[in-house]
């Protein structure tokens, strides 16, 4: 198993932070608290633990954390398609 503690800025949608763990979950916790704690007084920031049988999985399943620029593309497409269909 994998695991990644991410620090992610949802207003700039930018990942501040990655600490993979490889079986190694009590240590994963252990960054995931103290990022919290770090991080406490900024409510756009999150800390996530994400866990998944590889890497692979977790960038199918949590894209934003990896891909940003890909999420972005995706936005805007999306966006100027709802914009097409509102004309």
């Amino acid at each position: 198993m994998i695991d990644i503690v991410v620090v992610y800025d949802r207003a700039s949608a930018n990942v501040l932070e990655q600490h993979p763990f490889e079986n190694d979950l009590s240590n994963a916790l252990a960054v995931r608290l103290s990022r919290e704690i770090a991080y406490r007084a900024r409510p756009d920031v999150e800390v996530v633990l994400l866990r998944a049988a590889s890497m692979d999985d977790l960038k199918k399943s949590h894209a934003r954390y990896f891909a940003p620029e890909t999420i972005s593309e995706q936005m805007k497409t999306l966006v100027s398609e709802a914009m097409k269909k509102q004309a």
